[in-house]
């Protein structure tokens, strides 16, 4: 994908792909300006998101590989379908690794938002 970088599956990424599926998840959450009108922190699954609002200042790239996820995962966990022909071993090894990413960083969303509102998730 044009504008994703070699190193997407790398630790540095982790904040871009969470940002983009925060904002995946939740597009109206990031409505406005590069800051909240309360000159608050954007919040991503209850925590200070460090910079100016992921939905205006991630590259779309991000937020294509992210919509690239979401169109492939299985509402019950793993993939449904990848998005090459034939199985995981006929994928980029990059798309492997960020789909297993995304997966980590939607089950960690998740479990921090059922903490803020007080309920529990089992596993």
């Amino acid at each position: 994908m044009a504008g994703v970088p070699a190193g997407v599956a790398g630790p540095e990424c982790g904040g871009k792909l969470r940002g983009a599926l925060a904002v995946a998840r939740d597009p109206g959450a990031f409505d406005g300006g590069l800051r909240p009108e309360d000159g608050s922190d954007w919040l991503v699954a209850g925590q200070p998101w460090e910079g100016d609002n992921p939905r205006l200042t991630i590259a779309p790239a991000w937020h294509d590989v992210v919509r690239l996820w979401a169109a492939c995962r299985d509402p019950d966990g793993g993939i449904a379908h990848w998005p090459d022909p034939g199985g995981v071993g006929d994928q980029a090894a990059w798309i492997v690794d960020v789909f297993a990413m995304l997966g980590t960083i939607y089950a960690t969303m998740i479990e921090s938002e059922a903490r803020l509102r007080g309920q529990s998730v089992s596993a």
